[in-house]
């Protein structure tokens, strides 16, 4: 192929090439930097707005602890809050909590036998709840239901006779009533 532009030509083609990438290199970057700026100013507005009222509110809370309790021991005060939480917890009943009774049936548990469902329903009375499984066994059905009776927490523990009548693979329902509040 001939070569027909003068090498001055070339030189100026190529200068005025590389001066429109950077130029457009240039605009990209502002333009970017442009839209994240834009993008960035309501959460700024919103974390100063934020700051100022998590200080104010501070500042509110220093105010009116100092005015109520002036002159107090700060022990003193955390003592009378706690005797007071005491006494609300006494005047209340102890309840069993859901995963309190899961790690109870789990502890009981032997290891061939398998706990299918634990339905927990609760009322101001007592705690109801039905451990439905599988045993390998009556033996090992047995001794659950044995283990489950020692177990101070639980007023009653039923398992219906009709779920004895397999000899192996025995599909089981035991009906548990936990006692409540201070009633042991």
């Amino acid at each position: 192929m001939a070569n027909l532009l003068p090498t001055e030509e070339k030189k100026q083609i190529n200068k005025e090439y590389r001066l429109r990438i950077v130029v457009v290199y240039i605009f990209s970057i502002a333009g970017i930097l442009l839209i994240a700026i834009t993008l960035l100013v309501p959460a700024y507005v919103l974390s100063l707005e934020r700051g100022k009222n998590v200080s104010d509110r501070l500042a509110t809370a220093k105010e009116n602890a100092k005015s109520l309790e002036e002159g107090r021991d700060p022990v003193e005060i955390a003592e009378e809050i706690k005797g007071r939480v005491s006494l609300l917890s006494v005047a209340e009943p102890q309840k069993i909590s859901p995963r309190e009774l899961f790690d109870l049936v789990t502890f009981h548990k032997p290891k061939t036998l398998s706990v299918e469902s634990l339905l927990y329903s609760s009322d101001s009375q007592e705690v109801r709840v039905t451990i439905d499984g599988i045993s390998p066994d009556r033996k090992t059905l047995d001794s659950f239901v044995k283990s489950l009776r020692t177990e101070e927490r639980f007023s009653s523990v039923d398992l219906p006779i009709s779920d004895l009548v397999s000899v192996i693979d025995i599909s089981f329902s035991i009906q548990v009533i936990i006692r409540q509040g201070n009633d042991k």
